[in-house]
């Protein structure tokens, strides 16, 4: 049992170095992004950083709205079925 936990424990300290690795190339890349105009052009047309973002906030702006009216037809279809449910019960009970 106590070689697993060594096991273990060697597993860990491993993964935070490569976790440590990893963070610290990750935030010079976003560094070097940052201090770099990186463009990319085809045909007169250039992507840069700014249009990327802006992609980005439109695609999560829609994102949103699609999700807020997904919400309100669930709470319309479930408002109408009770009512409809409630109909039925009355006329139900004026039958009987």
């Amino acid at each position: 049992m106590s070689r697993i936990i060594a096991k273990i424990k060697m597993r860990k300290r491993w993964w935070l170095c490569y976790a440590t690795d990893f963070h610290s190339l990750l935030q010079l890349f976003s560094l070097q992004i940052l201090h770099h105009k990186n463009t990319f052009s085809v045909k007169d047309f250039t992507i840069d950083a700014t249009l990327l973002a802006a992609i980005m906030g439109n695609i999560t702006t829609y994102l949103l709205i699609l999700i807020q009216f997904v919400n309100i037809s669930h709470r319309a279809i479930k408002e109408q079925r009770s009512i409809f449910i409630q109909n039925l019960i009355k006329r139900i009970h004026k039958i009987g």
